[in-house]
């Protein structure tokens, strides 16, 4: 009878004990704390500064003023560089000058609708290191290269060369500051983007792609070797 009335009536009770605030086990030495974000390399995208951009417009517009000067100013002549006159009678100043001289305002304008965003973002982004500092000497290295295999007294004029090298130095910068892209990410958007931004749809005969392909390089090859300081490599976030 005792038994059976054990149970009938009776119940297991089950106790716990009181939750310490330690875990036991391999995660026992994390804290929530742990998991919370990281505010110095958390990726934000960078914060554009309108200064910046104006710098971008004033280098369209610098384009504008050495090429009017090109087309009606008595020293115009100066400006331009050619094989013959940079290389044989010395004027190195052409090296930067022709970099800024265009043959008509659909020049500038076909080059201004690159040149603004990317002079911005290299600015914004990773600095006057980058524009126009290194943008300018790639500028110089393409047209060196570019007319060491040109007749001499053919001239090379415009930015579409530095243009090309803006715009491989600012991929190679990218590639090295983008840290939530996986490897392969980044190459994809990369050759997405030159398929559809830099390859040209037509051949013009007056257009010198060998400068582009120039500057395109070089910017590259430089960028690889840009120092890029810590803000700026946890702060590139383009999607």
């Amino acid at each position: 009878m005792d038994t059976e009335k054990d149970a009938n009536n009776s119940h297991t009770e089950w106790t716990f004990p009181e939750y310490s605030g330690t875990w036991e086990g391999p995660y026992r030495d994390y804290k929530p704390e742990d998991f919370a974000a990281d505010p110095v390399n958390a990726i934000k995208p960078p914060t554009p500064e309108i200064r910046h951009f104006i710098s971008a417009i004033g280098w369209a517009g610098l384009c504008a003023i050495i090429s009017l000067l090109y087309w009606h100013s008595p020293v115009g002549y100066l400006l331009a560089g050619s094989k013959e006159s940079i290389f044989y009678q010395g004027e190195l100043w052409r090296l930067v000058t022709t970099l800024f001289v265009h043959s008509d305002i659909g020049h500038i304008l076909s080059n201004s609708f690159l040149l603004v965003p990317f002079a911005f973002f290299l600015r914004n982004d990773f600095g006057l290191r980058a524009f126009p500092v290194s943008s300018i000497a790639i500028g110089i290295l393409t047209t060196i290269a570019t007319l060491w295999n040109m007749p001499d007294r053919i001239q090379l004029i415009g930015a579409s060369g530095m243009l090309y090298g803006m715009i491989g130095l600012w991929l190679s910068c990218w590639g090295r500051s983008a840290k939530q892209y996986t490897r392969k990410d980044k190459w994809m958007r990369s050759i997405a983007f030159v398929l559809v931004v830099l390859i040209p749809s037509q051949y013009q005969e007056n257009v010198s792609y060998a400068a582009h392909a120039w500057g395109f390089v070089i910017g590259v090859a430089w960028g690889i070797f840009l120092p890029i300081n810590h803000r700026q490599k946890t702060n590139i976030n383009y999607s």
